[in-house]
């Protein structure tokens, strides 16, 4: 039953469509509390879905452009008068003091996605000689506003909470996928994205889903797959126009046209049901800091689709498929990723047993349900409703 508490949860980059934020964390607290949310998207709108206020507003392009977004999403806060406020972006925190000022009776919840204190090294679009002070003073702040004005902190994983065992009021919500029984067929597939499936039908075809970028191993797979036979990569998701053009470089340059696949994101059932279709999906991420303290939505999301997977060798990855789901591989090792390759592609037994196995344990403890529950304790405490 939904009670008469709202929420308002705000994200400066995210779309309205965001996994982890709207369909599973948004869409879990609209059964039970009256939710708005501000999220980041082409052009300014609003729209209302899942019983969900959705406000839309442009998203920034640029350091300077995310600042004088930050005071457009204060405008919209003003005008909001909420029990809770779910932050999740780290820019966010520089509105927490005036949040705060102006109801005091407001909650603030920081929802930190990922290490971002590790992320902030890795920015490429920033200077090299900031990335440490900037890291250095975001950890210094969030850590200030934990012990004074942040009510209480979600985590993606135990390694990033360690980092803040002085505090008490921190959860895990693990990035476990949705709890799908009756999975999207494949007529919803784009037909791009279909026809390429199809055509590829004799292959063994090797999936990456999600941000593609340079630091998530892309350019050591696209070269273990030109190193083996009736194999291609198909990538879906978003790309930076720069990365994307290096990219069809390479495929035109080294005449990768039936081996490599560029696509842009889709929406969710239809990427869940284009991953069914696939025989390995790929998790190649480079030992970035950020990297080997989180887990990606897309390694569940895998189990979900009944895939084998192809891992980096990271401790925190490698407890998940260590349980026979999959295969790790030193993501800077070409080689190593072909080796893996070639023994998923020369068996069909181990991929079909690996893929089940994998299918099992999502259903069992890896899928959003059992993180949603964490989730309504957090807000039922916060609100002292039982």
């Amino acid at each position: 039953m939904e009670s008469n508490k709202s929420v308002l949860i705000i994200s400066s980059l995210n779309s309205w469509d965001d996994i982890r934020i709207f369909k599973k964390e948004a869409c879990s607290l609209s059964d039970k509390y009256q939710i708005t949310y501000i999220c980041a998207g082409e052009k300014d709108e609003k729209k209302r879905e899942n019983n969900i206020d959705i406000i839309i507003l442009r998203k920034p392009k640029g350091i300077i452009d995310r600042l004088k977004h930050l005071y457009t999403i204060l405008n919209v806060i003003s005008m909001q008068k909420v029990d809770i406020c779910h932050l999740h972006n780290p820019e966010l925190l520089i509105l927490v003091p005036i949040i705060t000022k102006r109801n005091s009776s407001t909650k603030i919840i920081f929802d930190m996605h990922e290490d971002f204190e590790e992320a902030i090294k890795d920015k490429y679009w920033l200077p090299v000689s900031l990335r440490n002070v900037i890291s250095k003073i975001y950890s210094v702040y969030l850590n200030r506003l934990m012990k004074s004005q942040i009510d209480f902190t979600i985590v993606t994983t135990p390694l990033i909470r360690k980092k803040f065992n002085a505090f008490k009021k921190i959860e895990v919500i693990e990035n476990f996928a949705p709890l799908i029984y009756q999975a999207p067929g494949k007529e919803i597939v784009p037909q791009s994205i279909q026809g390429c499936i199809d055509s590829n039908k004799d292959s063994m075809k090797i999936v990456f889903t999600g941000l593609i970028n340079r630091q998530r191993g892309i350019l050591e797979v696209i070269e273990a797959v030109k190193r083996t036979d009736n194999t291609v990569f198909i990538m879906i998701g978003l790309y930076s126009q720069e990365f994307l053009k290096e990219l069809r470089q390479i495929i035109k340059s080294d005449r990768l046209e039936n081996k490599i696949y560029i696509f842009e994101s889709i929406e969710y059932d239809q990427m869940v049901a284009s991953m069914r279709q696939m025989d390995i999906g790929i998790l190649p991420y480079l030992p970035y800091g950020n990297h080997v303290v989180t887990r990606p939505n897309k390694l569940f999301e895998y189990m979900m689709a009944s895939l084998p997977i192809i891992s980096s060798n990271f401790p925190l990855y490698e407890e998940v498929i260590s349980q026979g789901i999959g295969l790790s591989v030193n993501p800077n090792d070409i080689k190593d990723i072909q080796d893996a390759i070639e023994v998923l592609s020369e068996s069909p037994e181990i991929r079909n047993k690996m893929g089940i196995e994998g299918y099992n344990l999502y259903l069992e403890k890896y899928n959003w349900s059992i993180e949603e529950k964490k989730l309504f304790k957090i807000y039922e405490d916060m609100l002292g409703e039982l």
